[in-house]
């Protein structure tokens, strides 16, 4: 029901009664007074101090265009200013900017130049003038009209009065003085602010007006609320009374409800436990748990069958299991399986686990095992696959039996190297009876003879021989490098004589030398494996439809920078060796793993993927570095290159006797070979020294014993049977810890020559003993000791 329109005041007394609305009423009243002594007092003044800024900052902008006039001008501000050109511009400038009056100041302070000629000669001796405008800053000040300026003048109207300095180099130079007539700029903006407060005056009346006709509309609209509020309250009551009629016949009614809705929760409370205890357990698994509907679709999905096949159950459910997640080649298997497990019966495992190979998301196979097992869900038989990723498993086992046939290979070449340093021992022996009897009769045979010739080839047959021993024996200890300079062309000569009797007819073999030295220095035994890898490797590549295979040797230089792609060495001349097959070539994804340890394109059995990361690790532990260029069905090319030695001394392969230092002191001389112990005996005695074998160690040390200053060096052979050649050091060295000592070593052992250890060697020489060698190591320990014994006879 709506209030009567002609109750007006009774709508008037409702808004002081409401605090909401009578609030509302009270601030407009407040603003309504407030707000013209806030267009007087403030926004007056704002507006007011904003256009005398203006102004001085106008006046300012003249003032310095005056001054950069005047020096463009090239005034002299010493006296008056009588330029005709700039006096013209000052009139025309006045002008323009309508100023009251413009003055020039010198440095004293004197007007020589003024738009008002009485001004002339004044001179202005103000406090602000000497303390601000002298020193460089500019001076501006607001005058009112009917107020005095800043020359004691009154004005007749309101002035901005600017002085700017005029500075030369740091240099007060003089100052200009600008009068600005702002009062026409005043009264305008004056006569927009009035017709502004009218304009905002009616606006704000308009506003008040609105804004009592609002509250008198609430009040009204309030009133009428209140009144429907009554009715409403008792319509409420007679509501009130009807539901709880209601009520009473409904409580019966729910008491026998109840009982049911209670059994029918805790069912369900059941169910959920049930549910959840499932859905932990599958979600805290470690393994896939997949279920599958009776056509092998997906139905269930945990997190652990997320991270290891990588989709998300969104992906997967409602799809086929065989179709997503079975490699096609072993989809057949995986449905096989399925259908076996279907026909078995009713919740019943299969008798074992299956090991398969699965498909993730981005296509890889991983293998897995599987299990699978059923159950009923909502009266359908559904089946449960537990999935578990067995890729670490089947690294771990591959890299054991890696390990193992590390192993086998470690102990097979142990068993080598035993057996290649007993075979040297004896073989050394025989070499060093060849050699020494050789070299001894070549000193009896005239060098022009036929004789001597055969003998000398004896000696270098002999030596390779010796050489040979060394390299199989580094070889089968897998020793540290034995560097020494030697020349490339004979060993890779020498490679492609065993390589021809052993690769097939179908692969030509082809050498190629440049012209130059090809000496470098390297161990012998790692070239030759070096290169016996790559051609073994290249063989490989061209088995099937046979090929070329071609090795050179050339010089090369690498500039500073760096001249040949691919290859980071310093500046200098190297030797290129190149081996080039014209077999099926590698692609760019093998060629970057070519160097990986265990990495291998061959078959198992064929190799073992160490070959040509050996190859890297023997070239760069000799300053070198290896480049390799392939094209698939074209060809492979792998570069070393190794630092040449061009300087070298001339090797011979013979030596003069004459040419051999000599002694006449007394070595003890101890072998158990007879054969070995005669040679070198009569080696001594050639070269004058008084030599006294024995082929027992005690017997040896027994005599050293009776007479320690008789012997002026003594050499021994390593192996022996009563007792080693470091034991005997030891025991001489107790006796008399200065004698010079040479070990004699058949290479079944690494000895180190002394560092102040008793028992350690001065020196060490390999069988079999060359007489070049063993005269120059008795001639230097000899002399470096200091101590010589009269020779006996």
């Amino acid at each position: 029901m709506k209030p009567p329109q002609k109750d007006v005041p009774k709508a008037a007394l409702y808004i002081f009664k409401t605090p909401f609305l009578r609030a509302i009423l009270l601030s407009s009243l407040a603003v309504s007074a407030v707000f013209p002594l806030y267009i007087l007092f403030w926004v007056m003044s704002s507006l007011t101090q904003l256009m005398i800024d203006s102004t001085s900052e106008d006046a300012l902008r003249v003032a310095r265009y005056m001054v950069s006039m005047g020096i463009d001008a090239g005034l002299d501000f010493s006296g008056e200013i009588k330029n005709p050109r700039f006096l013209s511009m000052l009139s025309k400038f006045q002008r323009d900017f309508k100023l009251e009056k413009v003055k020039i100041f010198s440095p004293e302070g004197e007007v020589i130049y003024s738009s008002d000629p009485k001004d002339i000669g004044a001179r202005n001796v103000k406090p602000y003038f000497r303390d601000i405008v002298a020193k460089g800053r500019t001076f501006s000040k607001l005058v009112r009209r009917h107020e005095r300026s800043l020359e004691d003048r009154l004005l007749k109207e309101d002035v901005v009065e600017t002085y700017v300095p005029l500075m030369r180099g740091g240099v007060f130079r003089g100052a200009f003085e600008i009068y600005y007539d702002i009062t026409k700029r005043k009264r305008r903006l004056f006569h927009i602010l009035n017709y502004s407060y009218a304009t905002m005056g009616l606006l704000f009346a308009i506003l008040m007006g609105g804004i009592f006709l609002a509250l008198f509309k609430a009040s009204r609209t309030l009133l009428e609320r209140e009144q429907a509020q009554e009715e409403l309250r008792a319509y409420k009551e007679h509501l009130e009374e009807m539901v709880a009629a209601r009520t009473a016949e409904l409580e019966a009614a729910n008491t026998r409800y109840r009982k049911q809705v209670v059994e029918t929760l805790q069912a369900q409370e059941a169910l959920r436990e049930s549910e959840e205890r499932f859905r932990k357990l599958g979600e805290s698994a470690k393994d896939a748990i997949i279920i599958m509907d009776v056509d092998g679709r997906i139905s269930f999905w945990n997190k652990a069958a997320q991270g290891m096949f990588k989709y998300r159950p969104d992906e997967v459910l409602g799809q086929d299991l065989h179709q997503l997640l079975a490699p096609e080649r072993y989809r057949e298997q995986f449905q096989m399986c399925f259908r076996e497990f279907k026909a078995a019966g009713e919740d019943r495992p299969l008798a074992k686990t299956m090991e398969l190979w699965a498909l993730r998301s981005d296509g890889k196979e991983f293998p897995v095992e599987l299990s699978l097992s059923r159950m009923k869900v909502k009266g359908q038989w559904e089946t449960i696959g537990i999935v578990r990723d067995i890729s670490e498993r089947k690294r771990a086992e591959e890299e054991r039996n890696k390990l193992q046939e590390q192993l086998w290979r470690s102990q097979k070449m142990e068993a080598l190297g035993t057996l290649a340093g007993g075979i040297a021992h004896d073989f050394n022996n025989i070499l060093a009876a060849i050699i020494g009897y050789a070299e001894l009769a070549m000193i009896d045979v005239p060098e022009s003879s036929v004789q001597h010739s055969y003998l000398k080839s004896v000696v270098k047959a002999g030596y390779r021989a010796k050489d040979l021993v060394q390299q199989i024996l580094s070889f089968t200890r897998q020793d540290h490098p034995e560097k020494r300079l030697i020349t490339m062309v004979p060993l890779v000569k020498e490679i492609l004589k065993l390589l021809r009797a052993s690769l097939p007819k179908n692969i030509e073999i082809s050498l190629s030398v440049q012209e130059g030295s090809s000496t470098v220095l390297a161990d012998a035994t790692q070239m030759h494996q070096v290169l016996m890898n790559l051609c073994t490797n290249a063989a490989h590549a061209m088995q099937e439809k046979g090929g070329k295979l071609h090795i050179q040797l050339s010089r090369v230089v690498i500039r500073d920078g760096g001249s040949i792609p691919g290859v980071s060495l310093s500046a200098g001349p190297y030797l290129q060796l190149r081996v080039q097959d014209t077999g099926h070539g590698m692609t760019p994804e093998v060629m970057e793993r070519i160097f990986d340890p265990y990495f291998t394109t061959k078959k198992r059995g064929e190799g073992t993927g160490l070959g040509l990361s050996v190859v890297q690790g023997i070239v760069q532990g000799h300053g070198g570095a290896i480049r390799v260029q392939s094209q698939v069905g074209v060809g492979s090319t792998f570069d070393i290159f190794l630092p040449l030695v061009e300087d070298t001394p001339e090797l011979r392969d013979t030596w003069e006797f004459d040419s051999l230092p000599k002694g006449k002191e007394t070595i003890l001389l101890v072998d158990d070979e007879e054969t070995v112990l005669d040679v070198s005996r009569r080696m001594l005695e050639r070269l004058g020294y008084c030599v006294e074998p024995r082929t027992d160690a005690e017997e040896a040390l027994e005599m050293f014993r009776a007479e320690p200053g008789r012997f002026s060096l003594v050499i021994s052979d390593l192996i022996m049977p009563t007792m080693t050649g470091d034991q005997l050091i030891g025991e001489i060295r107790r006796i008399r810890p200065d004698i010079p000592v040479i070990l004699i070593s058949g290479g079944a052992a690494r000895m180190r020559v002394s560092t102040g250890n008793p028992e350690k060697a001065d020196a060490i020489l390999r069988k079999p003993l060359v007489m070049k060698e063993l005269a120059e190591a008795v001639h230097r320990l000899l002399s470096q000791s200091g101590t010589r014994s009269a020779p006996t006879s």
